[in-house]
């Protein structure tokens, strides 16, 4: 049971460091997110709401998303697919920089706390 629960810690937080790897970009470039979930539907609750974005929990605990405003919809204004083709690839690749970043530090943790005198 605690390697199943340390599991689910560890996927969780790549998860979540992904996910705000693409909310942070998304925002910083102006783009609306109407959504950043955890897990996949169907939702679970809503978490709370907070400057035009709902954070929820969803049922399946195997990734997360963050839902952009005109994701498909070039005539959404503050929208995905509005904006430039540099703010979509940023938005895009942020997750897995956020990945990258994540996995140095911990790598820093796991160094300076596992590694033998």
């Amino acid at each position: 049971m605690p390697d199943l629960v340390l599991f689910l810690l560890v996927l969780g937080t790549l998860i979540l460091g992904h996910e705000l790897g693409h909310f942070i970009a998304a925002r910083l470039r102006g783009v609306k997110v109407d959504e950043f979930g955890i897990g996949f539907p169907p939702r679970i609750l809503t978490l709370f709401q907070a400057g035009g974005t709902r954070y929820t929990l969803n049922w399946i605990p195997l990734g997360g998303f963050v839902r952009t405003a005109g994701e498909d919809d070039p005539d959404v204004p503050d929208g995905l697919a509005a904006s430039s083709k540099i703010t979509r690839t940023l938005v895009l690749l942020a997750g897995p920089a956020a990945n990258v970043i994540l996995a140095f530090f911990a790598f820093l943790v796991a160094f300076r706390f596992a590694a033998p005198n």
